[in-house]
């Protein structure tokens, strides 16, 4: 059903009084590593890009309103026309802060569960980490991060507070002491929603079976939505055009 200006409206005033999500937002200055960017942005409250967001992709899509902060990477000669390419890799917008909601909840319920310790696959901006240092019950945080200029670029902010360790190196080949164990884990290495991510997911929930009580992956449910698409698809169950429509308002998200 078609949504009217007024109801698109509504649904922004709405969304604009939930602001449980800003506490876990980032205050780093801008500055830059290597290719790597941390640079600030903002959205205006009835910002056409964000509405047109909420209508084809649906409100779990919100940007949100105001101010923030996002990791970029710059690629050389990798756009379409041999520009420069900017790859975002994370930011502190409402969505994204969003869809780390099952850490975020394990940290929140964890002031009475007491998870300790906590072991973090991927730096990226450091929303997660940051997150779970807002939690006392939180006493020490490994991350593992495979790029420098991203370790010195943004693990500064982090490592100021002595419960945060920073390991260099690759979230699918660190080797840790075997008496090491971790009440969470969250791995969190790609960029992009895509089912080839399922594979590196896979291994690295294998990897750390045994020695996490509870762990996940960010948008895993995203990416297995998108493989019983293409599964669909195969199958003749699913046209094109369909698949197209899913993939064009991310309805394959929902």
């Amino acid at each position: 059903m078609d949504i009217t200006k007024g109801q698109l409206n509504a649904i922004i005033r709405r969304q604009d009084t939930d602001n449980a999500w800003r506490k876990y937002q980032v205050d780093y200055p801008e500055g830059e590593r290597g290719n790597f960017r941390i640079q600030k942005f903002s959205v205006p409250p009835w910002d056409k890009k964000r509405r047109r967001t909420i209508l084809t992709e649906g409100i779990k899509r919100d940007p949100g309103s105001g101010d923030f902060t996002k990791l970029v990477e710059i690629i050389p000669g990798a756009g379409e026309e041999g520009e420069d390419l900017e790859r975002v890799w994370m930011s502190d917008s409402r969505a994204e802060i969003l869809e780390h909601t099952p850490v975020l909840n394990k940290f929140f319920f964890g002031e009475k569960i007491k998870h300790r310790r906590v072991l973090i696959n991927g730096l990226g901006l450091g929303v997660v980490a940051h997150a779970a240092l807002t939690f006392d019950s939180i006493e020490h945080i490994d991350i593992v991060e495979n790029n420098p200029d991203v370790i010195e670029l943004v693990g500064q902010y982090l490592t100021v507070d002595p419960r945060v360790t920073i390991w260099r190196g690759d979230a699918y080949r660190q080797q840790w002491a075997p008496d090491i164990r971790w009440d969470l884990a969250w791995h969190d290495i790609w960029p992009t929603i895509d089912d080839d991510n399922l594979p590196g997911m896979d291994r690295l929930l294998a990897k750390y079976k045994n020695r996490v009580a509870w762990q996940g992956c960010w948008q895993r449910e995203g990416c297995l939505a998108m493989a019983r698409i293409f599964q669909r698809l195969d199958a003749g169950t699913l046209s094109a055009a369909r698949a197209w429509e899913l993939f064009g308002g991310k309805g394959w998200l929902k």
